[in-house]
């Protein structure tokens, strides 16, 4: 089974043609038991597991479409399979920690030319993207993707898709270099900045949508990879963007500001983005507070 059979699947549930009662809790074991063998892109004979990460992403979007089935009173609340299926997930607690690049492996990223290697467009296209998430204050990988010629005016104002809150960023210098590669030329008309969506891409509803920039998204990580292989960097991927800006922004604010700048609705979750950083800040306080006792 395909990740793919099985979001058309589920589509048939939610549109009626299939009958809710083969969507299990067994069914989505089975699922993720095919995924973590097999994987969505594998077979039987060349197995390419999926991660827990990916896993955990996929079973995001298809409670999303059983929400919209018990919404529309085709799957009962109390029969909802979803309710705890991220705990059908053996081994969660292995999930890799995010790390943020340092400023000198961003600069090295920045001042990168791939021009002479081969697909080095498409390179050149996912590093931008990934530099552009940093100066839009940590923007989420969506936003950047969804960005619209129209949102750049005066300044960079652009609706967050997670939470449909508008967004206002100054455009400084390094953000418009980024943006001037890749805005519409004269005569030219297009509705997204960077080439990554077709333009009938909000045409769709938002569930193949979320299809839609799952793959291309999934396309620029695995375009990360190879940056990071060929600069002699640490793998990274579209998240780490905000975590690399967080760090960098609590060397010059604090962290309420910064929380309001990447969105978070909680202190807590901002504190988790910069939590190697207060733990410096820790262990500096403890020296200076001990420094002047001195112990025989």
């Amino acid at each position: 089974m395909t990740y793919s059979s099985l979001y058309n699947t589920l589509h048939g549930y939610c549109s009626g043609r299939l009958p809710m009662t083969q969507l299990t809790v067994g069914f989505l074991k089975d699922y993720i038991l095919h995924l973590q063998t097999i994987g969505n892109k594998g077979t039987k004979q060349k197995m390419r597991p999926c991660s827990n990460v990916t896993i955990s992403t996929y079973l995001k979007i298809m409670g999303s479409v059983a929400k919209s089935a018990m919404q529309e009173g085709l799957l009962d609340y109390a029969a909802n399979p979803f309710t705890n299926a991220e705990e059908l997930i053996k081994g969660k607690k292995g999930f890799r920690k995010k790390q943020p690049l340092s400023m000198e492996a961003l600069g090295k990223l920045a001042e990168a030319d791939f021009s002479g290697i081969k697909k080095g467009k498409n390179l050149t296209l996912s590093r931008d993207i990934y530099l552009a998430q940093y100066y839009m204050h940590g923007s989420r990988g969506g936003d950047v993707l969804e960005l619209k010629v129209a949102d750049v005016q005066d300044r960079l104002r652009y609706t967050m898709r997670k939470n449909r809150k508008g967004k206002s960023i100054v455009l400084t210098p390094e953000l418009m270099a980024i943006l001037d590669r890749y805005m519409p030329r004269k005569g030219e008309s297009r509705t997204f900045v960077f080439p990554v969506l077709e333009e009938d891409y909000l045409s769709f509803n938002k569930f193949t949508q979320k299809s839609i920039r799952d793959n291309r998204k999934a396309t620029v990580n695995r375009n990360l990879k190879r940056i990071a292989k060929l600069l002699g960097l640490e793998p990274f991927t579209m998240h780490t963007a905000r975590h690399t800006f967080a760090n960098e922004a609590l060397k010059h604010t604090d962290l309420r500001t910064i929380k309001a700048m990447l969105n978070h609705s909680s202190l807590a979750t901002t504190e988790v983005y910069v939590k190697d950083l207060l733990e410096g800040e820790d262990d500096l306080a403890t020296a200076a507070i001990y420094s002047r006792v001195k112990l025989e």
